[in-house]
C-alpha cells in the first residue's frame, strides 16, 4: 500500500482514537495502551484494529439496548459458520422472527449512527483518507476464512 495512503489513514484514525473516552470499551482501552509503532504500516494496522474494536464495543452496547441475546445478535449474520465461531451450537438456535430481525436491524442502524458521530471529528479530507486507507487495506486481498465447525 502506498506509504502516503497509509500515513493519511493513520493520521485520521489517530484523531478519532485520541478523542475516545477511556473506560468505556475494554478492548479499545487495551489496544490504546499499546505503544504506537514508529513504522507507519504497523501504526496504521494498530489503529485499524482499534477502530474495529471500537465498532464492536459500540455495536455490543446497541445489541444490549435492543434487548437481543448474544445468540440472536450473531445467529442470522454471515451464515452458520459465524454463529458457530462464537461458540454456539444447534442447542442455542433461536427462531428467526420478524421481531428479532427488526431488533437486529435497529441495532445495526444505531451502531452506524453512533460511529458516524464518533467520526464527526474528521473533516471531509480526513474522512476520505480513512475510507481510502481502509479500502487499500481490504484490497490487499487478505481474507479471513471462517472455520467449518
Amino acid at each position: 500500500i502506498d506509504a502516503d495512503v497509509l500515513a493519511d489513514f493513520d493520521d485520521a484514525a489517530a484523531r478519532v482514537v485520541e478523542g475516545l473516552p477511556a473506560g468505556r470499551w475494554l478492548l479499545v482501552d487495551g489496544y490504546r495502551a499499546v505503544q504506537v509503532p514508529s513504522d507507519p504500516r504497523a501504526s496504521a494496522y494498530l489503529r485499524a484494529i482499534i477502530l474495529r474494536e471500537l465498532r464492536g464495543g459500540v455495536h455490543r452496547e446497541e445489541v444490549e439496548s435492543a434487548g437481543l441475546t448474544d445468540a440472536e445478535a450473531c445467529q442470522f449474520d454471515r451464515g452458520d459458520g459465524y454463529y458457530r465461531l462464537h461458540g454456539y451450537g444447534d442447542g442455542d438456535l433461536v427462531p428467526e422472527t420478524p421481531e428479532i430481525l427488526a431488533a437486529r436491524a435497529s441495532a445495526e442502524e444505531a451502531t452506524d449512527q453512533r460511529m458516524a458521530a464518533l467520526f464527526s471529528v474528521l473533516d471531509e479530507q480526513q474522512l476520505t483518507a480513512l475510507v481510502t486507507g481502509a479500502q487499500a487495506m481490504i484490497d490487499t486481498g487478505v481474507a479471513v476464512v471462517l472455520p467449518n465447525v
